[in-house]
């Protein structure tokens, strides 16, 4: 079979100021005879849509309609009388069939949405026009944690590592933590897969997430790349986040920012990371990792020893009162122990 590569980069782009997209297949203003459908496949649109802006009210027929949420949220009217939000993690689908009018519109009137737009052929024409929004389960997130989960073990085996765990008693029995481990290297986050059992997403700086491997796990249970030269990047960040570890979500974030780079000497950690927990009212699990730099960063295929260590959580109780410099300074310090005792 002849395979032909299309790069996202020579995808079709307009930008009308209400909406930066992408076209992977011909589509309004954007003509390539060689891409006009794949199959079934006829449209695959990236969209950003501005805050307050969106699709007014627009006809279709004879199309199956599939719209993804990324970012933001998307409000969803039609004429059969629906009227939905679509957030990240949902899907709608739309069967226009015989015709049906709707709207897609930004629900925010200060951030962007960012959502797939996907028009499939229909298998045949004047359907009954109907309507579906599912939430993927959480159970299949679950299960995709717990394939990587097993896939870390084999890294950790291939990769000739004695990983030595201490402390997984002390994990909340809820979830919804901030889990911050200090940062050594590569390997700290296979570690954190290896070791911890619950459903956890990262926080990430861009570059990390693009590493080879690393982009590979992380990109399969989903995850937030951070810019860190990015202020607003940021707030959205500590937003988003906060929400999601309100609803029971556990996150990894490595408060140095960067990897060490200095063996088991901790860098100084920033008090940004910890807005997350003021504004969640969460538990703070510190993590000390040791030795753990040796593993991808030595260049070395020799046998190592590393430690992973789940210190008892931080509780809002006790940092509630706490400028979030002086709540670092506090988890810095509970790491740092730890390692004074084990290094």
């Amino acid at each position: 079979m002849n395979k032909t590569i299309h790069r996202a980069q020579t995808r079709g782009h307009a930008d009308h100021g209400w909406l930066d997209t992408y076209h992977t297949f011909s589509f309004a203003g954007y003509y390539d005879p060689r891409r006009i459908h794949f199959g079934a496949l006829r449209v695959l649109n990236d969209d950003t849509v501005a805050p307050g802006e969106g699709f007014g009210t627009h006809p279709h027929d004879n199309m199956e309609i599939v719209s993804i949420a990324l970012e933001g949220a998307l409000r969803h009217g039609d004429s059969m009388g629906n009227m939905q939000e679509l957030r990240p993690g949902e899907i709608q689908v739309m069967s226009a069939g015989t015709g049906i009018t709707h709207s897609e519109m930004n629900a925010s009137d200060t951030e962007p949405v960012k959502f797939l737009q996907i028009w499939v052929l229909t298998d045949a024409e004047n359907h009954t026009p109907r309507y579906n929004q599912i939430r993927l389960a959480p159970a299949k997130r679950n299960e995709l944690y717990q394939f990587i989960h097993n896939v870390a073990d084999e890294i950790v085996k291939k990769a000739r590592v004695d990983l030595e765990c201490y402390g997984l008693e002390n994990l909340p029995q809820e979830n919804g933590y901030l889990i911050t481990p200090n940062h050594q290297g590569l390997f700290d986050i296979v570690a954190v897969f290896k070791t911890h059992d619950k459903t956890a997403k990262f926080v990430l700086k861009k570059e990390l997430a693009s590493t080879i491997l690393i982009k590979d796990v992380v990109k399969t249970l989903d995850y937030y790349a951070l810019d860190r030269s990015n202020i607003r990047d940021g707030a959205k960040m500590v937003k988003n986040v906060s929400k999601e570890i309100e609803a029971g979500m556990n996150y990894v974030i490595y408060p140095e920012g960067t990897r060490s780079k200095q063996g088991n000497k901790i860098g100084e950690f920033k008090g940004g990371t910890f807005k997350i927990a003021l504004k969640s009212h969460c538990p703070i699990v510190p993590v000390a990792m040791i030795d753990c730099y040796q593993v991808f960063d030595n260049n070395t295929i020799k046998p190592v020893k590393a430690q992973i260590h789940y210190l008892k959580p931080i509780e809002y109780d006790e940092y509630k009162d706490l400028k979030t410099p002086e709540i670092a300074a506090l988890v810095q310090s509970r790491i740092q122990a730890c390692m004074d005792e084990y290094c």
